[in-house]
């Protein structure tokens, strides 16, 4: 609905609930656009299961790069918004995301792979990503991404699946260590 409405939209990046390993509800993430700077220096601030393309990009040929194991996602974005793809953030949970602990992006070859993309070798290049990170946050801040926000969603879970339904405040941090 959203591209029929805004034809001038290539890229939509939506909200996420993230959930634990047992399916619950953990916090809600806003999205927020996403800079080619700042994902060059410090990381993708979005999530690809809440990311949606025309099919215009794909015809283009705009596709991941297989070179990547861990970071395709955010070298993906990168080059869309290098490409003169126009974005779009849409404030609503369009996805939920389930953190296991074996997640591909919290890996350290997921780590090693960013760095070595991002080439932050040097301690300026560093440096730079500290700035780009703090102003990201100052971004989110003047978004409201830091609000707790009210969640009323219904999911799939389990095996066999049956229906699970939430309803109830969530805050935008993952509380403690994420496994």
């Amino acid at each position: 609905d959203h591209f029929a409405r805004h034809p001038r939209t290539d890229i939509l990046f939506g909200d996420i609930i993230l959930c634990d390993a047992e399916l619950n509800p953990v916090c809600y993430r806003q999205a927020i656009l996403p800079r080619r700077s700042h994902i060059r220096r410090c990381f993708l601030p979005t999530f690809s299961a809440a990311t949606f393309v025309r099919r215009k990009v794909i015809e283009d040929g705009h596709l991941l790069d297989t070179g990547f194991r861990a970071i395709a996602d955010a070298v993906w974005i990168h080059g869309l918004l290098g490409g003169g793809y126009r974005p779009a953030a849409l404030p609503e949970a369009l996805s939920l995301f389930v953190r296991t602990g074996e997640n591909l992006g919290q890996t350290p070859a997921s780590l090693r792979e960013a760095r070595d993309w991002r080439g932050l070798a040097s301690g300026r290049a560093r440096m730079e990503a500290r700035l780009f990170g703090a102003f990201h946050h100052v971004r989110k801040l003047v978004a409201g991404a830091y609000t707790a926000r009210r969640a009323d969603f219904t999911y799939l879970a389990g095996n066999p699946p049956a229906e699970h339904r939430f309803g109830g405040t969530l805050g935008c941090r993952w509380p403690g260590r994420i496994p």
